[in-house]
């Protein structure tokens, strides 16, 4: 890290960062949930290199004059990252309801079959004379295997 405030770095990881955002709702649309993890390092560099100017900035004495075309600039990127920030909140939101849907579907499905079955749990008991509550069925939540 140097001492000096570099603002055309700061301009680049903004737009970079930007790209990146945007590249992961398109891989949230696209249900390519493995594509999102190549970009994690890029992204967590360019955070680094903006989180290191943001430290720069603060100790400068003279802050940056908000009228400035640089400023004006900065204000603008920093606007665009928020709205793409918003459309990527809602992909996420969106694809964890789907991922939701599809454990709920999957864990029913199991259930209705063990029903059915009449299996043994992991006790070595017959799933029809379980206590009540108890089931022979994995338990299963979002974003886990099972």
């Amino acid at each position: 890290m140097t001492d000096k405030v570099d603002l055309e770095l700061i301009t680049k990881s903004l737009k970079r960062l930007k790209e990146i955002i945007a590249q992961e709702t398109v891989y949230l649309r696209e249900n390519k949930i493995k594509a999102i993890d190549g970009l994690y390092h890029e992204k967590l560099t360019l955070l680094q290199n903006l989180e290191n100017q943001k430290k720069l900035l603060k100790l400068k004495s003279s802050p940056l004059d908000r009228n400035s075309e640089l400023a004006q600039h900065l204000i603008k990127l920093g606007k665009e990252i928020d709205s793409t920030l918003q459309v990527y909140g809602k992909e996420l939101i969106k694809a964890r309801e789907v991922n939701k849907c599809v454990m709920n579907a999957i864990t029913q499905a199991l259930e209705e079959h063990f029903k059915k079955v009449g299996s043994y749990n992991a006790k070595g008991r017959d799933s029809q004379y379980l206590p009540k509550g108890e089931s022979s069925v994995p338990p299963m939540r979002v974003n886990e295997t099972f």
